[in-house]
């Protein structure tokens, strides 16, 4: 028979499994993978920033801003689709 005082002995028990459980969880994207040129860049500047500004975990709006100083720039639907209209053209053209 358990006593009252082993069942609150084993609760603390469980508590740490359960945690340890949470622990093994992997994140997808800290797997290794083949990552491509862009993703390789991005991640090397993301980590110069963290090093030569101290700061372990930027905000969205320091990720942001290493973003743009990689010189990417939000573009609206229709500059998409005018980039994709001269493509298509200049592919035409060349067939």
């Amino acid at each position: 028979m358990i006593q009252k005082s082993d069942k609150n002995n084993m609760k603390p028990s469980l508590k740490i499994e359960e945690k340890s459980k949470k622990r093994r969880h992997i994140d997808p994207t800290t797997c290794e993978r083949d990552y491509s040129g862009e993703e390789v860049e991005f991640m090397k500047a993301l980590e110069k920033y963290k090093r030569s500004n101290s700061r372990p975990f930027p905000t969205c709006s320091e990720i942001l801003e290493v973003l743009r100083e990689l010189g990417y720039v939000k573009t609206t639907q229709a500059e998409v689709q005018f980039e994709t209209d001269v493509i298509l053209e200049y592919q035409d053209e060349a067939a």
